[in-house]
């Protein structure tokens, strides 16, 4: 049986990745996360819509991802156009919280 990490209420954290690349690479790697994201919201969004449970929560992703989505694209951008390479750090933070009522867990 594999072995659960101990979770703190403080939360997990992991490093997911850390490189660095040239700009037209980070790009197409960011944006594909980014594009990901949308997606799936878009998804649930439609999901929950068809099904007329609303999807306020994923509207609302979808708003913040787009936005930024092009945040992104202009740093980036200035990136391509100056050839400099793009360092990205990612880091993950997992709390578990008690879905009765949205509680963080201790």
């Amino acid at each position: 049986m594999e072995k659960v990490p101990n979770i703190q209420p403080a939360g997990y954290q992991v490093s997911l990745f850390e490189m660095e690349m040239p700009g037209a690479e980070a790009r197409n790697v960011l944006l594909t996360l980014v594009n990901d994201r949308i997606d799936y919201h878009n998804r649930e969004h439609f999901g929950l819509t068809v099904r007329g449970k609303g999807g306020i929560d994923h509207q609302r992703a979808i708003t913040t991802l787009t936005e930024v989505k092009h945040e992104l694209n202009t740093v980036l951008s200035h990136a391509l156009q100056n050839g400099t390479h793009v360092k990205i750090t990612a880091n993950l933070s997992i709390d578990l919280t008690d879905e009765s009522n949205r509680k963080k867990v201790v």
